[in-house]
């Protein structure tokens, strides 16, 4: 599944993150996300909460011709089987490739975008849009001066997942049942990444304080000059 999958992605450059293995992995593991492929292209049906809807089909070749076909015959699956044509995830080389195509129509969905930081922005903290992290990071250290740094390894993978428990059952007792299947698929998923850490080419790393881990974060790259972060948990 994984070869099949970045058979479709290598050649993208995508910038978006949904389209990663490692990603529609952990998030498809409770049957949320199907996929499919015909002789040219990957087709990806997401079933979300009470939406179902498609992201943009991958061709072998980003600048196929066949992308237009792709795109109708996605289309008109989602049409005969009642799920209103939507395809989400669009940005860069796959908006390029709706551009070139006829029939369909962009619109901006700025709550499901991605952050995207600069290597330089998160190493400095400089300026004022980043000025709460600057704090939160000095705040830390001065309550915190017994702080390690340590690199996820087998060894360490079950303490992460031992501080993730613990946070999800404080974040159950503050935001209630009204976040509980949110709160589920993510435990979900992030179990499912522990236990195919190094299978998905994870990285990762864990801060402890007096021993005990209190954040971790992990992820992956997205392509030659992005990495993807799918995790990062503290707690508050």
């Amino acid at each position: 599944m994984k070869q099949m999958v970045e058979h479709y992605t290598a050649k993208w450059k995508l910038e978006c993150s949904e389209y990663t293995f490692s990603n529609l992995l952990m998030w498809g593991c409770g049957g949320n996300i199907m996929l499919a492929e015909d002789e040219q292209a990957l087709y990806i049906l997401l079933h979300w909460g009470n939406e179902r809807f498609m992201f943009a089909p991958l061709t072998v070749e980003p600048e196929s011709e066949y992308y237009q076909t792709a795109l109708d015959k996605a289309a008109e699956y989602m049409r005969s089987n009642c799920i209103p044509p939507v395809f989400k995830g669009i940005s860069g080389p796959i908006k390029a490739a709706f551009e070139r195509c006829t029939g369909y129509e962009l619109t901006e969905d700025r709550n499901n975008s991605d952050y995207v930081y600069t290597m330089e922005s998160l190493r400095d903290l400089a300026g004022k849009k980043l000025h709460a992290k600057r704090n939160h990071i000095n705040r830390f250290m001065e309550n915190n001066p017994s702080w390690t740094y340590e690199e996820i390894t087998p060894e360490t993978l079950p303490a992460g997942l031992e501080m993730d428990k613990e946070w999800y059952r404080r974040s159950m007792v503050r935001e209630g049942l009204a976040e509980e299947r949110d709160l589920g698929d993510e435990g979900r998923a992030l179990r499912l990444a522990m236990e195919h850490y190094h299978e998905l080419g994870l990285e990762g790393g864990l801060i402890r304080v007096y021993g005990e881990v209190v954040a971790f974060t992990m992820g992956d790259r997205l392509n030659s000059d992005t990495y993807d972060v799918h995790f990062e948990k503290a707690y508050g």
